[in-house]
């Protein structure tokens, strides 16, 4: 067995650097969901004006004149559109790589969480509470967090991570419902408020 604040002494540079790397991808998340947002409506303009101009009535047609118009005016949000939404692509791609990225780093925070606990007490049963969400304790958070965020591929879970993560999302989100097909650990981080160095090390001071 080590002290609880020995054990943070052990990791603090880990720790510290992986909420660091937490904290970019939570902002970088933001980000390009905000350009996504933005983009798409912008698509959804352009596909409206290439409709409109497709199916106008009412464009003249001597010596090709109105074609050529209606051409020339189609095209160019044709173009913008196609070209928005190969942008959006992209971004929809960012997106998919930066959330990976972000469930790693939660996940290895979890799991350096879920050590200590191990290391300062041997196992769940023996550890503090610590504070409470919903009806569930901090120390339960950690422990099935870590869990889902490692077997969440297998497509299976002990039942205590089902009853975790079916409570979270009754009583907290309804996000928490996707856990058999996706990697919680991000949202399970964000919960938890480790957005600091200092936040990390109060919860898991309060399980010493």
């Amino acid at each position: 067995m080590i002290a609880m604040r020995d054990y943070l002494k052990e990791i603090d540079f880990a720790a510290k650097h992986l909420i660091g790397l937490i904290s970019h991808d939570r902002a970088r998340a933001a980000s390009l969901k905000k350009q996504v947002a933005s983009l798409s409506k912008e698509v959804r303009h352009n596909y409206q004006r290439v409709e409109s101009i497709v199916h106008d009535p009412g464009l003249p047609d001597d010596d090709g004149i109105g074609t050529g118009l209606h051409w020339e005016t189609y095209f160019g949000p044709d173009k913008a559109l196609h070209k928005d939404s190969k942008a959006l692509e992209k971004l929809n791609q960012q997106i998919a790589t930066n959330a990976f990225s972000y469930d790693s780093l939660a996940g290895s925070l979890l799991q350096h969480a879920k050590q200590g606990i191990s290391r300062a007490h041997g196992n769940l049963q023996n550890c503090p509470s610590g504070r409470s969400f919903g009806t569930q304790a901090l120390k339960d958070l950690i422990w099935q967090g870590r869990n889902q965020a490692i077997h969440w591929e297998e497509g299976t879970f002990h039942r205590a991570v089902e009853e975790c993560f079916q409570k979270l999302a009754s009583e907290i989100d309804t996000k928490f419902a996707g856990y058999r097909t996706q990697s919680m650990a991000a949202a399970v981080v964000d919960l938890l408020g480790w957005t600091t160095i200092s936040k990390f090390r109060a919860d898991m001071t309060s399980l010493k």
